[in-house]
């Protein structure tokens, strides 16, 4: 059996016996209710965020100037309940994805370092979609924060602990992927990895040519390029408010000093785009106009706006999911997938935990029921009070009109008011 990447061919008939693993697959990895748990989980993060991001149930502040376009919203009406449900159920899916990508690492390592001679038993194949399944729920969890990126900054020590762990994973991640390109699947971990080190087979001759080894860092690099966009992406959301902006006030102020930007202030640079607007505005479309349309204001604010999440979104997950059934169909002699499908307790109960997710959302939106009809105003914070008629039209008001909307005429300014007119 050759390596996944086109290594030269290697069965376990050419191996020792000590070599070849008694089953190419484990049921702990490849078993039927771990793969479909896994991708049962990937599939429900995906829809609920994109139905959540069509129906107007993210928070406003995950909406800007584009989304509204592209959804046809001139005003959004916010659901509590409805924000809260989801906000819970990727919250929870969310978590499911972090713990499980810390607990395949933790397992990975304990094989890798020969803890039991776990490393003796378990075969290579096994060992690489274990790497792959948490890459899989690394990049899926990378998705999620999009979706909980004010919840995560309401919350500091829960942010710190979350950040902590996701620079863990990779860390003990990254020696897991540049091993999988350069082992032979068929044989036992240890003895694949007793030819030597991933650079130590990429330099020796058991490579056929050099355009393969080209390939192979090339995708090594794309994999690794894919993590750290992900990584500086979503840290970089949660540490700075104006993240999703381009260019952002850190990024003004590099320009500034370097290339000379020609806004020299946050201030300056939102005057620059209300100017474009502006002149983009009138009926006539020149080339010129045009040009600053499609290569100026339009990049900036899809870059800013939640469509762009949602494709990196669609990225991750056909990325993940690409890598991890590459793996689970490597050929190998009378083998096309090593999947167990005895239903045991390992395989029944991942598949009752995908249920917990749903829990969570259920409790998120009753929680909210006896709140429903209490307003919310445009930031998402609930208005007080016990007159919710009156309330509801003054955070209509405000929400359409600004914060200086002007009163009806007889109608109460502030609820106290509400109480001394009754």
């Amino acid at each position: 059996m050759g390596s996944p990447r086109s290594l030269r061919r290697e069965t376990s008939v050419d191996a020792p016996d000590y070599c070849v693993p008694t089953e190419l697959g484990d049921p702990d990895i490849t078993g039927f209710g771990v793969l479909i748990s896994f991708v049962a989980s990937v599939v429900i993060v995906m829809i609920t965020i994109v139905w959540a991001y069509i129906k107007d149930a993210l928070p406003t502040s995950c909406y800007n100037e584009f989304d509204n376009t592209v959804l046809g919203r001139k005003n959004r009406k916010l659901d509590g309940r409805r924000v809260k449900a989801v906000q819970s159920l990727v919250l929870a899916m969310s978590d499911q994805q972090l713990v499980s990508g810390l607990a395949i690492v933790i397992a990975i390592s304990l094989i890798r370092f020969r803890v039991h001679d776990l490393d003796a038993k378990t075969s290579a194949y096994a060992y690489s979609n274990a790497v792959y399944l948490a890459f899989l729920s690394c990049v899926i969890h990378l998705a999620t924060i999009a979706a909980l990126r004010d919840y995560l900054r309401d919350r500091r020590l829960l942010k710190h602990i979350r950040i902590l762990i996701m620079v863990f994973i990779p860390m003990y991640l990254g020696q897991g992927i540049l091993e999988t390109w350069t082992i032979t699947q068929g044989l036992t971990l240890r003895c694949s990895l007793a030819r030597g080190s991933p650079s130590q087979v990429l330099n020796s001759d058991y490579l056929e040519g050099t355009v393969l080894k080209v390939a192979i860092i090339g995708s090594i690099s794309i994999i690794f390029g894919v993590l750290a966009a992900g990584y500086i992406r979503r840290i970089r959301d949660l540490y700075t408010r104006d993240g999703r902006e381009f260019p952002s006030s850190w990024q003004v102020a590099v320009l500034t000093r370097t290339v000379g930007w020609p806004a020299t202030s946050k201030t300056e640079l939102d005057q620059a785009k209300k100017r474009i607007a502006a002149r983009l505005s009138t009926p006539r479309m020149s080339i010129p106009k045009a040009c600053r349309l499609f290569f100026i204001v339009v990049p900036t604010s899809f870059t800013g706006s939640f469509m762009f999440e949602v494709v990196w979104l669609g990225f991750y997950f056909v990325f993940g999911i690409l890598q991890v059934a590459f793996y689970l169909g490597i050929d190998h002699p009378g083998v096309l997938f090593a999947i167990s499908f005895e239903p045991t307790f390992g395989q029944l109960l991942p598949l009752i935990l995908i249920l917990l997710p749903f829990l969570a959302m259920a409790e998120g939106y009753s929680a909210h029921g006896a709140e429903a009809t209490t307003p919310i105003s445009s930031t998402g914070t609930r208005i007080p009070g016990r007159d919710n008629d009156n309330l509801t039209r003054l955070s209509r008001d405000i929400e359409e009109n600004g914060p200086n909307a002007r009163k009806q005429d007889g109608e109460p300014d502030s609820v106290a008011e509400t109480e001394q007119v009754k």
